[in-house]
Protein backbone atom coordinates (compact mmCIF):
# COMPACT_ATOMS: atom_id res chain seq x y z
CA UNK A 1 0.00 0.00 0.00
CA UNK A 2 1.39 3.36 -0.97
CA UNK A 3 1.79 6.25 1.44
CA UNK A 4 -1.13 8.15 -0.17
CA UNK A 5 -3.47 5.16 0.19
CA UNK A 6 -2.52 4.74 3.86
CA UNK A 7 -3.11 8.43 4.49
CA UNK A 8 -6.51 8.26 2.76
CA UNK A 9 -7.51 5.20 4.84
CA UNK A 10 -6.48 6.94 8.08
CA UNK A 11 -8.37 10.09 7.06
CA UNK A 12 -11.49 8.06 6.25
CA UNK A 13 -11.33 6.18 9.56
CA UNK A 14 -10.85 9.44 11.48
CA UNK A 15 -13.83 10.96 9.68
CA UNK A 16 -16.05 7.97 10.56
CA UNK A 17 -15.05 8.15 14.22
CA UNK A 18 -15.78 11.89 14.34
CA UNK A 19 -19.17 11.45 12.67
CA UNK A 20 -20.05 8.61 15.07
CA UNK A 21 -19.19 10.76 18.08
CA UNK A 22 -21.23 13.66 16.71
CA UNK A 23 -24.29 11.44 16.16
CA UNK A 24 -24.16 10.17 19.71
CA UNK A 25 -22.61 6.79 19.15
CA UNK A 26 -19.95 7.73 21.67
CA UNK A 27 -22.49 8.67 24.35
CA UNK A 28 -22.32 6.90 27.66
CA UNK A 29 -24.67 4.03 28.36
CA UNK A 30 -27.95 4.78 30.12
CA UNK A 31 -27.58 4.12 33.85
CA UNK A 32 -29.89 1.98 35.98
CA UNK A 33 -30.60 5.05 38.10
CA UNK A 34 -31.84 7.00 35.08
CA UNK A 35 -33.93 4.05 33.92
CA UNK A 36 -35.44 3.77 37.41
CA UNK A 37 -36.30 7.48 37.45
CA UNK A 38 -37.78 7.27 33.96
CA UNK A 39 -39.83 4.17 34.85
CA UNK A 40 -41.05 5.93 37.99
CA UNK A 41 -42.62 8.66 35.85
CA UNK A 42 -44.68 6.22 33.79
CA UNK A 43 -48.24 4.94 33.77
CA UNK A 44 -48.32 2.06 31.29
CA UNK A 45 -51.09 -0.09 29.92
CA UNK A 46 -51.24 -3.55 31.45
CA UNK A 47 -51.38 -6.37 28.89
CA UNK A 48 -53.23 -8.78 31.16
CA UNK A 49 -54.94 -8.48 34.52
CA UNK A 50 -56.05 -5.67 36.74
CA UNK A 51 -55.54 -2.75 37.11
CA UNK A 52 -55.55 -1.97 33.38
CA UNK A 53 -52.93 0.78 33.87
CA UNK A 54 -49.97 0.50 36.23
CA UNK A 55 -48.77 3.77 37.73
CA UNK A 56 -45.14 3.19 38.64
CA UNK A 57 -44.78 6.22 40.91
CA UNK A 58 -47.18 4.49 43.34
CA UNK A 59 -44.82 1.49 43.69
CA UNK A 60 -44.04 0.24 47.13
CA UNK A 61 -41.06 -1.49 45.59
CA UNK A 62 -39.77 -2.10 42.07
CA UNK A 63 -36.94 -4.16 40.64
CA UNK A 64 -35.80 -4.51 37.06
CA UNK A 65 -33.15 -6.10 34.91
CA UNK A 66 -32.11 -5.11 31.40
CA UNK A 67 -33.09 -7.89 29.02
CA UNK A 68 -31.75 -6.19 25.90
CA UNK A 69 -30.22 -2.86 24.92
CA UNK A 70 -29.59 -1.46 21.45
CA UNK A 71 -27.58 1.71 20.83
CA UNK A 72 -27.22 3.28 17.39
CA UNK A 73 -27.12 6.71 15.74
CA UNK A 74 -27.87 8.70 18.91
CA UNK A 75 -30.81 6.47 19.83
CA UNK A 76 -31.23 3.65 22.31
CA UNK A 77 -33.88 1.02 22.93
CA UNK A 78 -33.88 -0.67 26.33
CA UNK A 79 -36.04 -3.68 27.07
CA UNK A 80 -36.34 -4.32 30.80
CA UNK A 81 -37.96 -7.08 32.83
CA UNK A 82 -39.86 -5.46 35.69
CA UNK A 83 -41.37 -6.71 38.96
CA UNK A 84 -43.33 -4.28 41.08
CA UNK A 85 -45.80 -4.30 43.94
CA UNK A 86 -48.13 -1.79 45.54
CA UNK A 87 -49.56 -2.00 49.03
CA UNK A 88 -52.23 0.69 48.45
CA UNK A 89 -51.35 3.01 51.29
CA UNK A 90 -50.76 0.11 53.62
CA UNK A 91 -46.96 0.39 53.70
CA UNK A 92 -46.89 0.89 57.47
CA UNK A 93 -49.19 -2.06 58.17
CA UNK A 94 -47.86 -5.42 59.22
CA UNK A 95 -47.85 -7.84 56.30
CA UNK A 96 -50.21 -10.12 58.24
CA UNK A 97 -52.81 -7.30 58.34
CA UNK A 98 -52.76 -6.58 54.60
CA UNK A 99 -55.63 -8.21 52.69
CA UNK A 100 -54.09 -8.12 49.21
CA UNK A 101 -51.10 -6.71 47.35
CA UNK A 102 -51.13 -5.56 43.73
CA UNK A 103 -48.26 -7.07 41.75
CA UNK A 104 -46.86 -6.54 38.27
CA UNK A 105 -44.50 -8.72 36.24
CA UNK A 106 -43.43 -8.30 32.66
CA UNK A 107 -41.39 -6.33 30.16
CA UNK A 108 -41.29 -2.71 29.11
CA UNK A 109 -39.51 -0.98 26.24
CA UNK A 110 -37.87 2.42 26.75
CA UNK A 111 -36.83 4.48 23.70
CA UNK A 112 -34.20 7.18 24.23
CA UNK A 113 -32.48 9.79 22.12
CA UNK A 114 -29.20 11.54 22.80
CA UNK A 115 -29.53 15.30 23.26
CA UNK A 116 -26.52 17.39 24.17
CA UNK A 117 -24.62 14.38 25.49
CA UNK A 118 -27.53 13.21 27.68
CA UNK A 119 -30.07 10.47 27.16
CA UNK A 120 -33.69 11.66 27.08
CA UNK A 121 -36.64 9.27 27.24
CA UNK A 122 -38.82 9.66 24.15
CA UNK A 123 -41.33 6.88 24.75
CA UNK A 124 -42.05 4.05 27.16
CA UNK A 125 -44.45 1.24 26.41
CA UNK A 126 -45.46 -2.10 27.79
CA UNK A 127 -44.27 -5.14 25.91
CA UNK A 128 -45.98 -7.61 28.25
CA UNK A 129 -47.20 -6.49 31.65
CA UNK A 130 -49.30 -8.75 33.82
CA UNK A 131 -50.96 -7.34 36.95
CA UNK A 132 -52.61 -9.31 39.71
CA UNK A 133 -53.77 -8.78 43.29
CA UNK A 134 -52.48 -11.58 45.51
CA UNK A 135 -52.55 -12.49 49.18
CA UNK A 136 -49.63 -11.61 51.46
CA UNK A 137 -48.80 -15.33 51.68
CA UNK A 138 -48.64 -15.67 47.89
CA UNK A 139 -46.64 -12.45 47.75
CA UNK A 140 -44.01 -13.83 50.16
CA UNK A 141 -43.94 -17.38 48.78
CA UNK A 142 -44.34 -16.79 45.04
CA UNK A 143 -43.85 -13.17 43.98
CA UNK A 144 -40.83 -12.22 46.11
CA UNK A 145 -38.67 -15.15 44.91
CA UNK A 146 -39.40 -14.18 41.29
CA UNK A 147 -38.70 -10.53 42.04
CA UNK A 148 -35.39 -11.23 43.80
CA UNK A 149 -33.68 -12.31 40.60
CA UNK A 150 -34.49 -8.89 39.13
CA UNK A 151 -33.51 -7.08 42.35
CA UNK A 152 -29.97 -8.38 41.88
CA UNK A 153 -29.78 -6.02 38.88
CA UNK A 154 -31.61 -2.98 40.30
CA UNK A 155 -33.77 -2.50 43.39
CA UNK A 156 -35.91 0.60 43.96
CA UNK A 157 -37.62 0.86 47.32
CA UNK A 158 -39.81 3.77 48.24
CA UNK A 159 -38.48 5.53 51.29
Amino acid sequence: MTFDKKRNCIAAATFLVCVSLFLGCGSKKITNEQIDTDIGNQALKVTEGSPSVWTFNADTDRCFAIAESKYSDGKAEITARVASSQFDGQEDARIEDVKSIKTLLGQIVLNYKSEGGKWVLEKAESKSLNAKAISPTDWKNTFVPIQLSLCDSYDHKKK
